[in-house]
C-alpha cells in the first residue's frame, strides 16, 4: 500500500512529514497508475460575503444526534410531577424516570401547553411568558441529559453578556489602579555597551531621552534577582541536564482526513473567518512546521517561572504578547477565552416562545460528543478500537474519531501535511479500501465532505474545535478532543471574536513552568505547542538555522517555516547555548530582542483632524474608531504588566506577564526593573468559583489607561539598556554568561557522580560529547537493565555473598580496570554512627534518641541513606530506614537493600558529597595513609535485648523500640548471615593486603559500574563541592571560561 501511496505524489514531490511530523523524502513514478484519479474540484464559495447575515443560527432547531436520531422519550411529563407552591413551581421526578430525561422535545410540549386550571365558563388559563420560563428552567435544573459524563461550570463572561463598558471603573481597581494609570516615562538615558574584556562597560552616550516601561512601583539598584531556573540547577548539580533528550509532545500532527477537511473549510468559510479575525491562524494548520528540539531546551534551561522570563548573557527576555501574535496571528483584541461546558439550565433554555437562548451549533456538538463518548465506552467493552487506553471509564473522543465523523470525503493525505505551493487538485484520491487502519469509533456512512448536511456554523464550528485542541490551544492530552473546547469553537463560529493569543500564551507560559519544576526535565512528558515556540526561538537566534521569507506583511510569521527541517537537536543546542550565553561587543549581539516589533508597531495618525486614528501594521492602513480603539488597547495590552488567564471547566491557568521585564523586545528601553508581583496570585486555580477570578484578573487586563496620550516609539526604533541596568544584570546573572563548553565540563561531571539518579542515554551522544565516560555509563545502563529485568530468586538471595562462576567479556574487563580500587571503597556505618552521637562501640540496639532527629546531621544522614536507596532500587528498604529506630534496624534495612543488588553492606552506600551532607559528618579519604578504625555492628543474633538493656538506654525505648521491633526483626533475620567483626583496624602494609584480599573476595557488582573516575586523577575530582564546580584549567578556550559572578569557580 505504501507503493500505492507513493505513486499518487505525481512529479516534483516535496519532502513532507511523516508520524509525527519527521522530516522524509519519498520517492514516486512521474505517470500515475490509471487507477488514481485527481482529486475532485470543489465548489464555488457557499458563503460568501453578502451571506453573512443571513447564516441559520438554528434558535427554532432541536438538536437530535445522528448516532441516537431516536433521542426522544416516550413517557410524557405528566403534570402530576409539577407543584405550585408560594410563587414558584417545583417538579417532583418520580424514582424510576431516567435523569437524563424529559429530552427537549417533551420539555418544549409540556411547557407550551400547560395551563392552569381555570372555571367552566372561561376554560384553562395559560401562563405568562415569565411564568413558562419559570417552569422551563424548573424541569431543566432538575434533568442531567449528559447523564454525568461532564464537570459542568458557569462562564465567567456569559455568551451574550459581556461588552466593554461593563468593566470596573479606575477607583475599584484598588492597588492595581497605578497599572493603568501610567504607562511609559521618559528619563535620560546612559546607555551602556558590553565589553568582553572582563565584563567591564562603558557609557555610549549621556545625551539621549530614554523611554521606559513602568509597573506598579519604582525600581531601585538594591533590587535583588532571583535567578532560579534549569540551568543553574544544572550548573550546581542538582539536576540531570538533557543529555541529547526532549520529553515534550508536539501537538501539531498529521490526522486522517484533517488536511482535507481544512481545505474545505478554508474554500467555503474563509469570510466567516476572516470576520473575527483568524483565517491566517486556522490557514497555518494546513502545513507542517519544525520543531527546533535544540532552541526549545536552550529556552527552556534559562526559563525563570517566577516572572515567565527568559536569562540571557544581556539581560531578560520573553514570549511577549506581541511577538507571539504576529507569529501565530491570534487576535489580542476580543471577548475572553474560556472553556466550560453549561448545564442543561444554561444550555437548553429557551425565550419562552419557542426559540432556544443559544445557537443550534453548540447544543448539537455537545450532543455529539456525549453519544461518541458512550459509543466509545461501549466499543471498549467489547474490545479494544479507539486509539489510547479504551478499557478506561473516563469519557472522552479522540481527534481522529471526531474527525471521521464530521469530514467523509476524499482523501489524499496520509501521515503528511499540505504542500505549501500547490493545492490538493495536484494530489491523486486514495481509495478507501486502500487507506490504514486508524482508531476511530464512528465513520460516517455518507462520502461527502459534509456528511450529515450540517449547516455552515455548525460545520465550521466542528473544525475549529478540532483546531483549537491540537493547533492553537494545546493542553493536556494531545490525541483527544476537549468538550469544553466545543464552547469558544462555537462562539467563534458565530462571528464573536475572542482574545486567543492571551490564553493560548498562558498555556505556554504553564508549560514551561511545568517543565521548569520537574526534577528530570528531560523526562517530562508534557505537552507543548512547539510550532509556535520553535518559531519564536528562531526569530530571537536568526544565526542558528535559515529560514523562509514571506513577502506579505499581513500574513503571520510562522508561515515562514513552512516544510523546514528539524535540524540537529545536539547541534542546534550548542549553537543556542553559545548565543544566549554571549557577551557582544559593543552594539553587536547574537540576540534580536525586538524581532517582530520592530518595523511592525502601531502608533498615532494624526493626519485626519478631529478622528482617533492608528496607523495597523498588518493592514499598512489607517484605521478609525472602534478598530482603532482596539488596536491602540492591544498595544497597551502587550507592554503593560498583567495577568494571562486560560480557563477549562473549574481549573484556571493565571500566568503573570512583566513586559517591563523585557522592554527591548517593544522598541522602548530597559532600566533595572521592579521586583513588583501580583500578590496571592496562584498559577493553577481548581475551585467551584473560578470564573470570579477570571472575571477579576480579565477586568484588568482589558481596562483602557485614562489618558488617550501614550507614548509610542517610532516603528524603528531599538531599545538599550541603561549602564545601571547592565551593572546590576552583571552581578545577578553571572550564570547565564555560561557557554556550551562550560556547560559540558559540568555534565561530564554529573556523569561521575554515584548518587545521581538512573536514566537512559543514547550510545551515540556519549561517544560523540563523553568518550572517555561512555564505556562505563553504557555498561552500567546494561547492568541495571539486566538486574531489573532478571530478579534474584530466593535460592539464589541466600548464595548473593558467593558471585556464580563466568567469564567476564572484554568490555567488562574494561570496565573493572577504570572503576576504582574496591580495597579504597568508601565505608559508610562509622561515619553514621558518628552523625548520630553515638561512641563506635555502641551495641546494636541503641536507640536512636527522639532528640537526635531534631540534631541536623543524624536527620541529614537518614535521608541521605533513603535517597540512595531509592536511587539504588530497593525502595521497600529506603522506606524502612525512615521509620527505624535503632541502630540495628538501620543496618538490617541497608543489608537487605544490599543484598538485593549483590553488594557489600559495609560499601553499598557512596561516599556522600559535601553539598549533601556536610563535611563535619563524613571521614576524610580511606586513601589517607594513616590508621583508621572502622566500627560495624554486630548482628549476628537476631534476638532483641532484654527489657531491661532497653530501660538503661533512654526512658522512652520501650515503648519505641516495641514500635520499630515488629517491622524490622525479619531484616534482622536476613542481615544475620551477613554479620562481620565489630571492628576492623587498618594500618601500613597489612592494611593495603588486607583490602586487597577483601577486594579480590567481593563479587563484581553492577553498581560499581557507574562508579566513574576523573582520567588522570582521583575518584572524586571531579564532583561538586558546596555547589561550585571544578573546572579544569587546560580544558576549553575563553568562551567557555567560566565568569567570576556565576556561582561556579575555575580551581585545580
Amino acid at each position: 500500500m505504501d507503493a500505492c501511496r507513493g505513486s499518487r505524489g505525481g512529479r516534483g514531490r516535496r519532502p513532507y512529514g511523516r508520524g509525527r511530523g519527521r522530516a522524509t523524502v519519498r520517492t514516486s513514478s512521474p505517470n500515475p497508475p490509471a487507477c488514481r484519479r485527481k482529486m475532485p474540484f470543489m465548489e464555488p464559495t457557499l458563503v460568501t460575503v453578502e451571506k453573512l447575515s443571513d447564516l441559520d443560527r438554528g434558535y427554532s432547531r432541536i438538536a437530535l444526534s445522528h448516532l441516537d436520531a431516536a433521542s426522544g422519550d416516550s413517557v410524557p411529563i405528566d403534570p402530576g410531577w409539577v407543584f405550585y407552591c408560594d410563587g414558584h413551581f417545583y417538579f417532583q421526578r418520580p424514582v424510576d424516570y431516567p435523569q437524563h430525561l424529559p429530552s427537549d422535545e417533551s420539555v418544549m410540549a409540556f411547557v407550551s401547553s400547560y395551563a392552569w386550571p381555570g372555571d367552566d365558563d372561561d376554560g384553562p388559563i395559560p401562563l405568562t411568558r415569565a411564568q413558562r420560563l419559570a417552569l422551563e428552567s424548573t424541569i431543566l435544573s432538575d434533568r442531567d441529559s449528559m447523564e454525568g459524563l461532564f464537570s459542568y461550570a458557569y462562564p465567567a463572561f456569559p455568551w451574550h453578556g459581556i461588552r466593554l463598558n461593563e468593566l470596573p471603573s479606575a477607583k475599584q481597581l484598588g492597588m492595581y489602579v497605578q497599572l493603568t494609570g501610567t504607562h511609559s516615562i521618559s528619563r535620560p538615558l546612559r546607555a551602556a555597551s558590553w565589553m568582553i574584556a572582563g565584563g567591564s562597560r562603558a557609557p555610549v552616550s549621556s545625551h539621549r531621552a530614554g523611554v521606559f516601561l513602568t509597573s506598579a512601583d519604582e525600581p531601585s539598584e538594591q533590587t535583588l534577582y532571583s535567578g532560579q531556573c534549569i540551568l543553574q540547577d544544572i550548573l550546581q548539580s542538582k539536576r540531570p541536564s538533557w543529555y541529547d533528550k526532549l520529553g515534550v509532545r508536539r501537538s501539531h500532527v498529521p490526522r486522517l482526513g484533517a488536511i482535507e477537511w481544512l481545505q474545505y473549510v478554508i474554500q467555503h468559510y474563509r469570510h466567516m473567518l476572516d470576520l473575527v479575525g483568524i483565517r491566517h491562524a486556522v490557514t497555518a494548520a494546513l502545513y507542517r512546521y519544525p520543531c527546533y528540539t535544540g532552541l526549545i531546551q536552550a529556552v527552556a534551561e534559562r526559563y525563570n517561572p517566577q516572572w515567565n522570563t527568559i536569562c540571557t548573557a544581556e539581560g531578560e527576555t520573553a514570549i511577549d504578547l506581541w511577538a507571539f501574535h504576529r507569529i501565530s496571528g491570534l487576535p489580542i483584541a476580543g471577548e475572553p477565552y474560556e472553556e466550560v461546558v453549561l448545564d442543561d439550565f444554561h444550555r437548553d433554555s429557551t425565550d419562552g416562545q419557542g426559540q432556544y437562548v443559544l445557537e443550534f451549533c453548540y447544543r448539537y456538538l455537545l450532543r455529539v460528543w456525549h453519544d461518541l463518548a458512550k459509543a466509545r465506552h461501549s466499543a471498549s467493552l467489547a474490545d479494544d478500537t479507539d486509539d489510547t487506553s479504551t478499557a478506561s471509564t473516563v469519557p472522552r473522543v479522540s481527534l481522529y474519531t471526531w474527525v471521521r465523523y464530521f469530514y467523509g470525503g476524499p482523501f489524499c493525505y496520509v501521515n503528511e501535511f499540505a504542500r505549501a505551493q500547490g493545492t490538493r487538485h495536484d494530489m491523486y484520491e486514495i481509495p478507501r479500501e486502500e487507506l490504514p487502519a486508524f482508531p476511530h469509533i464512528f465513520e460516517s456512512p455518507h462520502r461527502t465532505e459534509n456528511p450529515w448536511e450540517l449547516d455552515e456554523i455548525t460545520h465550521l464550528a466542528a473544525y475549529l474545535a478540532y483546531w483549537l485542541c491540537s493547533f492553537a490551544v494545546p493542553l493536556g492530552d494531545e490525541s483527544l478532543l476537549r468538550p469544553e473546547a466545543i464552547y469558544p469553537a462555537c462562539r467563534l463560529a458565530c462571528g464573536c471574536q475572542l482574545a486567543l493569543a492571551p490564553a493560548a500564551l498562558a498555556c505556554i507560559y504553564h508549560s514551561f513552568g511545568v517543565l521548569s519544576s520537574h526534577p528530570q526535565p528531560r523526562d517530562n512528558t508534557i505537552l507543548m505547542a512547539t510550532h509556535y515556540i520553535s518559531a519564536w526561538a528562531h526569530c530571537l537566534l536568526p544565526s542558528c538555522l535559515p529560514a523562509g521569507d514571506i513577502r506579505d506583511v499581513s500574513i503571520p510569521t510562522i508561515f515562514r517555516f513552512v516544510d523546514q527541517l528539524d535540524g540537529d537537536g545536539d547541534s542546534l543546542l550548542s549553537l543556542a547555548r553559545d548565543a544566549l550565553g554571549f557577551i557582544p561587543v559593543g552594539a553587536t549581539g547574537k540576540l534580536s530582542f525586538d524581532h517582530s516589533s520592530l518595523d511592525f508597531r502601531p502608533f498615532p495618525d494624526y493626519s485626519s483632524l478631529g478622528q482617533p486614528s492608528w496607523f495597523d501594521p498588518w493592514t499598512q492602513q489607517v484605521v478609525h474608531d472602534f478598530t482603532a480603539r482596539c488596536l491602540r488597547l492591544s498595544w497597551i495590552q502587550c507592554t503593560r504588566p498583567g495577568v494571562l488567564t486560560f480557563r477549562g471547566g473549574q481549573t484556571a491557568i493565571l500566568e503573570p506577564y512583566y513586559p517591563h521585564r523585557f522592554a527591548r523586545n517593544f522598541g522602548y528601553d530597559q532600566r533595572i526593573p521592579s521586583d513588583f508581583e501580583f500578590p496571592g496570585l496562584t498559577r493553577a486555580l481548581r475551585q467551584r468559583t473560578v470564573h470570579l477570578q477570571i472575571r477579576m484578573w480579565w477586568n484588568l487586563f482589558q481596562q483602557e489607561p485614562p489618558s488617550r496620550d501614550v507614548p509610542i516609539l517610532p516603528p524603528s526604533q531599538r531599545g538599550h539598556a541603561s549602564l545601571r541596568y547592565a551593572d546590576w544584570w552583571a552581578c545577578h546573572g553571572g550564570n547565564f554568561t555560561q557557554r556550551s563548553a562550560a556547560i559540558r565540563h559540568v555534565e561530564r561531571d554529573y556523569l561521575r557522580r554515584l548518587d545521581r539518579p538512573h536514566f537512559l542515554i543514547r550510545e551515540k551522544h556519549l561517544k560523540r560529547h563523553f568518550q572517555s565516560l561512555a564505556t562505563q555509563v553504557i555498561e552500567a545502563f546494561k547492568a541495571r537493565e539486566r538486574l531489573q529485568k532478571r530478579p534474584l530468586a530466593e535460592g539464589d538471595v541466600e548464595r548473593a555473598g558467593t558471585p556464580p562462576p563466568r567469564k567476564k567479556s572484554a568490555s567488562k574487563r574494561r570496565a573493572r580496570v577504570a572503576a576504582p580500587d574496591r580495597a579504597s571503597s568508601y565505608e559508610w556505618w562509622s561515619d553514621f554512627v558518628h552523625a548520630c552521637g553515638l561512641p563506635q562501640d555502641a551495641p546494636t540496639d541503641s536507640l536512636l534518641f527522639p532528640d537526635t532527629f531534631s540534631d541536623d546531621p543524624a536527620k541529614e544522614w537518614i535521608a541521605y541513606l533513603s535517597s540512595a536507596l531509592t536511587t539504588l532500587g530497593p525502595r521497600r528498604e529506603a522506606f524502612l530506614v525512615q521509620r527505624t529506630r535503632t541502630l540495628g534496624d538501620v543496618w538490617s534495612a541497608v543489608s537487605s537493600g544490599a543484598r538485593e543488588l549483590g553488594l557489600s553492606p559495609q560499601t553499598v552506600i557512596p561516599r556522600p558529597l559535601e553539598f549533601v551532607l556536610p563535611s563535619s559528618t563524613v571521614s576524610p579519604s580511606c586513601r589517607a595513609a594513616q590508621p583508621e578504625i572502622r566500627t560495624v555492628p554486630d548482628i549476628s543474633s537476631p534476638t532483641p535485648p532484654s527489657e531491661k538493656q532497653r530501660g538503661k538506654l533512654h526512658p522512652h525505648s520501650a515503648r519505641q523500640h516495641t514500635c520499630s521491633s515488629t517491622a524490622t526483626t525479619s531484616l534482622q533475620r536476613e542481615a544475620s548471615s551477613s554479620s562481620i567483626p565489630a571492628a576492623h583496624t587498618w594500618s601500613g602494609s597489612a592494611a593495603k593486603s588486607a583490602a586487597a584480599e577483601s577486594a579480590r573476595q567481593r563479587p563484581t557488582t553492577p553498581f560499581l559500574l557507574l562508579i566513574l573516575p576523573c582520567p588522570g586523577g582521583r575518584a572524586d575530582e571531579g564532583f561538586h563541592e558546596q555547589g561550585m564546580v571544578r573546572a579544569d584549567a587546560r580544558g576549553g578556550d575563553g568562551d567557555g571560561q567560566v565568569g567570576a559572578g556565576s556561582g561556579v569557580g575555575r580551581q585545580r
